[in-house]
């Protein structure tokens, strides 16, 4: 037997994997993490020859499955990025990934609906043609493009099952063990490097909010791929405490929709579940200002007077753009407030709609809850309710969250249910969460 193919099929191969994962991940981390900081060309060229050597490595002599782990591993890791051009190393990887998916994968693939074929379609054509007619195309314009494309290739490869499933989840799993770690020493040692005082950022997640959206919508998608029971359990905890030192609020609705929905999703009809979460969530956004200040928050008041400047000019922007959008990356805004500053939008629905225009918010979002729909109409022993509150969080987080809806994750998690429908008797013993799931109540409204 040949040595990868023992690797593969032996069970060292269960331990011996993820530790070179978790090996070259923390390299290619901690190397890109001070290229980045230190605009290091020679830093940035050992790290490029690790990457190289390691894909080698995982090509011709182990097991391919290694470049897929170590790719989404370093998904949720938003601080690496290439020094001068400010390309993100996890989308650089995940290219390098989703190319030798495409070329060389033997798996069987599984047949794409047509509606995410035309949405994405849709999304594509109409970001085109926002960049054709707007008068600023450059590179920052040409790289939303690729990353664009990346995007909707992540949704069709995975959704297809050229890229496995359980390997991207232990990637996952492994990545945000990593950078919340990382968070939490640095958080311990009260070192600062992204101005975020005492909120979780550390050397690799670069900003709070999209790391607790990370740690909430990746780690559902993940965390089935630990064994049920205690060790699951304990899992889940580890991943509230890092989440919680994020002290994102927008996270924490997002965690409190998917709270509601575990507790609902089985128990009704799919139409009342959806009308139920989507009164609540319109409750939870016309909450007085004032309660979003107390406790831990209390001294968010000048951040929020800064939301509600970066709202007001983002509707601006947007309502310039409604019909052909202003053009790939221009989801930004100048506020003043004592002095002139730039800001991302604050709102992903927003934001779509100012860079592609009405159509590709449309395409998105319509695409989002298509499969949504999908999911729940699904026999409740096929069910998934850890992609349904993945789903659920990319929906909440995006209307507070500028980069959300054409985030990599949310193509990771449009990607799984795509693929969970397509088959879902492949994880029907991970299906459930750990905790015990309530009886269905009689009535009009059960399933």
């Amino acid at each position: 037997m040949k040595t990868p193919e023992y690797l593969d099929r032996s069970r060292l191969s269960s331990i011996a994997f993820p530790v070179l994962w978790a090996s070259i991940v923390l390299a290619i981390g901690l190397i890109a993490a001070y290229a980045s900081s230190s605009h290091s060309a020679a830093a940035f060229a050992i790290a490029a020859g690790v990457l190289g050597a390691g894909a080698l490595i995982t090509l011709f002599a182990l097991n391919v499955n290694v470049l897929y782990g170590v790719a989404f591993a370093v998904l949720p890791m938003t601080a690496l990025s290439v020094p001068g051009v400010h390309l993100p190393v996890n989308e650089l990887l995940l290219a390098v990934a989703l190319v030798v998916a495409t070329l060389q994968n033997t798996r069987k693939r599984e047949p794409i609906p047509l509606f995410p074929k035309v949405a994405c379609a849709v999304l594509m054509a109409a970001m085109a043609i926002s960049a054709a007619l707007s008068n600023h195309f450059d590179l920052e314009s040409a790289k939303r493009l690729g990353h664009l494309g990346l995007y909707c290739g992540l949704i069709f490869a995975i959704g297809a099952g050229l890229l496995p499933r359980r390997v991207i989840q232990k990637g996952m799993l492994i990545g945000l063990g990593l950078a919340s770690a990382f968070g939490i020493l640095y958080l311990a040692m009260g070192r600062d490097p992204y101005g975020y005082t005492g909120r979780l950022t550390g050397l690799l997640f670069a900003d709070p909010n999209p790391a607790a959206l990370a740690i909430l919508a990746l780690g559902f998608l993940s965390i089935e791929v630990v064994r049920k029971g205690a060790r699951r359990n304990w899992v889940f905890v580890l991943f509230i405490v890092p989440f919680l030192l994020a002290q994102s609020r927008s996270s924490l609705v997002a965690a409190a929709m998917c709270f509601i929905w575990w507790i609902l999703a089985r128990r009704l009809r799919p139409a009342a579940g959806i009308a139920i979460i989507g009164s609540t969530a319109a409750a939870i956004s016309l909450l007085p200002t004032t309660l979003q200040d107390t406790a831990i928050f209390g001294s968010r008041s000048g951040s929020d007077a800064l939301r509600s400047s970066i709202l007001t000019a983002s509707l601006r922007e947007a309502g310039s753009g409604f019909w052909f959008g202003n053009g790939p990356g221009t989801a930004k805004v100048t506020v003043t407030i004592n002095a002139t500053y730039d800001f991302y939008f604050h709102n992903s629905y927003l934001a779509v709609v100012s860079e592609g225009g009405i159509v590709a918010a449309v395409a998105v979002v319509s695409l989002m809850l298509f499969e949504f729909v999908r999911l729940i109409s699904l026999p409740v022993v096929f069910r998934n309710t850890w992609i349904e509150m993945a789903l659920i969080v990319l929906a909440t987080a995006g209307f507070h969250l500028g980069e959300v809806l054409l985030d990599l994750p949310a193509a990771v998690v449009l990607g799984f249910c795509i693929n969970w429908i397509t088959r879902p008797q492949t994880g029907q013993s991970l299906n459930t969460p750990t905790l015990r799931r309530p009886r269905s109540p009689g009535g009009v409204l059960v399933r």
